[in-house]
């Protein structure tokens, strides 16, 4: 007892030490850096993926509005679209998965899925002169629609067009 009356005893009361309360942070710490480092990295990468299909839809787009533009003269045959002009012949061979684009001696891979391919032929020709499919991406799926107006002469010369490759 002491001068003020309270009573000291050598009883401990339960409680943490400083020490542990550090070490116990510092743990949690480390396991909280681990799994926001591995979201982080996750999250990169399907944003990369997300970015290289885009950049592919974008290519695609692009090759075949001047494909459209520039040819002579367009063919569908074997899930292949032919382009014919002066100087080459270009084609896009579309798969499920996949579309590939020849052109002279260069082939391009662009990994992007398409569906619903339909086309519109020239009466009485073999000749496309519109074309649509989707590109199926994450966010949404894009729509493409082209078409090509053939002059007079095309069309009266259309059965006699040949598309050797």
């Amino acid at each position: 007892m002491d001068r003020t009356g309270r009573i000291y005893s050598n009883k401990r009361l339960p409680a943490f030490t400083l020490v542990e309360i550090v070490l116990t942070m510092v743990i949690s710490s480390v396991v909280i850096g681990l799994i926001y480092s591995g979201y982080f990295m996750i999250r990169q990468q399907m944003l990369s993926e997300d970015f290289n299909q885009s950049k592919d839809a974008v290519m695609l787009k692009y090759t075949l509005d001047y494909s459209f533009f520039k040819s002579d003269s367009i063919l569908w045959r074997n899930d292949t679209l032919i382009f014919k002009d002066t100087c080459e012949i270009a084609r896009f061979c579309f798969d499920a998965s996949h579309v590939l684009i020849y052109k002279g001696n260069s082939i391009d891979t662009l990994k992007i899925k398409t569906d619903s391919l339909q086309f519109g032929f020239l009466s009485e020709t073999r000749l496309v002169n519109g074309f649509e499919f989707q590109i199926l991406t994450k966010p949404r799926n894009i729509k493409y629609r082209f078409s090509k107006q053939y002059p007079q002469e095309t069309k009266f010369n259309s059965k006699n067009i040949s598309f050797e490759y």
